[in-house]
């Protein structure tokens, strides 16, 4: 994680995130937010550095803009929430987190202020131990799903029997194992070969697209240890073609409930601590 410096001429007890990049003329970050560069806090939302008490509301930047006079790329807004300042070197927080905010690739957000505050929430999960991730992984993914249902039905199609198994803690029968494995390969493979397929974005069969996604639950419900499965449940939910308030809202519901284990977690550690000494 890259260091941060810090403004000190902010009032109370603010103080704004600065541009830790790499200064120059830059097309996707002009000099003058490089020189007072966008901030974002839980209480002020975003603001201009020179002027924190100035509320914007910010809009998701199109293409792979990073800043501009009403709108931030993603990720530098995930940068902000996570207190990392802003950046034109692609830093990004954990794979976890920016993974779930794919969603903006389906939905169009007119307000970029979700992926701040959710970035804000996951902050800890990088203290973690890796043995610790893979019990928090596995409980966030299980709220994920949760969070998004009910599903229209034909999203899910002959998959919601195999989740609802996973969610009451049954193991799957050898046979769903070997159908779901087979199943998402062979979507995966028809997609790598789509000629539609360009800088990342996938142009699928609905049926294909359907079953890519769905692998990609399934491994996270079943097999927690890799923080970016979190993806599958993006492009889960996105299937069901939410709303930007319904994904704004499934983003908050499920920060909130990371914010809340990782509070508990610092807790524990805490006491764990206090007890050695």
């Amino acid at each position: 994680m890259r260091s941060m410096a810090t403004t000190s001429n902010q009032p109370d007890a603010h103080v704004c995130q600065p541009f830790v990049g790499i200064r120059g003329d830059d097309p996707g970050f002009p000099l003058k937010y490089q020189r007072d560069p966008w901030c974002w806090a839980p209480e002020l939302g975003f603001h201009r550095a020179s002027r924190p008490r100035l509320s914007v509301r910010l809009r998701v930047a199109p293409g792979s803009r990073f800043v501009g006079p009403d709108f931030i790329n993603v990720y530098q807004a995930l940068c902000l929430g996570s207190g990392l300042g802003t950046s034109n070197i692609g830093d990004a927080p954990a794979e976890f987190v920016h993974r779930f905010c794919e969603l903006h690739t389906r939905t169009t957000f007119t307000d970029a202020g979700p992926f701040a505050q959710f970035a804000h929430a996951c902050r800890g999960y990088d203290d973690l131990q890796p043995d610790q991730q893979t019990a928090f992984h596995r409980a966030v993914f299980h709220q994920a799903y949760r969070l998004m249902s009910p599903l229209p039905a034909d999203v899910l199609g002959p998959w919601k029997r195999l989740f609802d198994r996973l969610l009451a803690d049954k193991p799957l029968a050898a046979k769903d194992e070997q159908w779901a494995a087979e199943c998402a390969s062979s979507a995966y493979r028809r997609a790598a070969k789509n000629p539609g397929r360009r800088r990342g974005r996938w142009y699928l069969d609905p049926d294909d697209e359907r079953d890519v996604a769905c692998g990609r639950v399934l491994d996270a419900l079943s097999n927690a240890r890799h923080g970016g499965n979190s993806r599958g449940l993006a492009r889960l939910f996105s299937l069901a073609e939410p709303t930007e308030q319904q994904a704004a809202r499934w983003l908050d519901d499920l920060g909130s409930y990371i914010g809340r284990h990782l509070a508990a977690h610092e807790t524990a550690s805490g006491d764990r601590q206090g007890g050695v000494a």
